[in-house]
């Protein structure tokens, strides 16, 4: 029944969305604690339609454009999407993404589709860096593991140079958002280190 589909998409949303909302609580709090002034008031805004099968968050980051991940949600267990279908799906999320005041900033598109995707509809996902799975689980790994490569590509890029401001809280924000969505991070950062090198400048080494 349509209620019980609704259902299923909420429940998945939760399993996707819960993680970012609890790192982007962990990582805010450390920013405020090193920027009082310029933190952002809320650091992640979530918008759905009625129905679940989209659904949108922001997410404010230190020192960069706000990141959203655009999620659709598919109920379909008969048959995997087929191409026609999912360059439909592609457009409605666009569209309604669109609509909603997009923020000026990175979007990533994800995809739940419980059936998986035809070999055509494949290679348009791959064509569109569409990020889907079968479960919300690989799903969010798949999303954990893009921000853990923006992570460390940012590290590396700054590895032996002295760096405050913005700079570390971003750094500690990308790990954090990752790791709670699954990934694992071979160097972590202390939040003291982070606020002190925010606050007068430090080495990362």
């Amino acid at each position: 029944t349509p209620l019980s589909a609704r259902e299923e998409r909420l429940t998945v949303l939760n399993k996707l969305l819960l993680p970012l909302l609890r790192a982007a609580r962990r990582y805010h709090h450390v920013w405020r604690l090193a920027h009082a002034s310029n933190a952002a008031a809320a650091p992640a805004r979530v918008t759905n339609t009625s129905t679940y099968t989209v659904a949108f968050v922001t997410l404010e980051l230190p020192g960069s454009h706000p990141l959203t991940i655009a999620y659709y949600i598919s109920a379909q267990h008969s048959r995997p999407l087929s191409p026609k279908q999912l360059t439909q799906r592609i457009r409605q999320l666009r569209r309604i993404l669109s609509k909603s005041r997009p923020p000026a900033g990175d979007v990533v598109y994800a995809l739940y589709a419980p059936a998986g995707l035809t070999r055509g509809a494949k290679k348009i996902a791959h064509y569109h860096m569409l990020l889907y799975a079968q479960s919300p689980e690989k799903l969010a790994k798949r999303i954990a593991l893009y921000l853990r490569n923006r992570y460390e590509k940012l590290l590396e890029r700054v590895k032996g140079r002295k760096i405050w401001g913005a700079l570390p809280l971003l750094l500690y924000s990308l790990s954090t958002l990752a790791s709670e969505l699954g990934a694992e991070i071979r160097e972590t950062l202390n939040p003291d280190w982070v606020i002190r090198a925010a606050e007068r400048g430090d080495t990362v080494t």
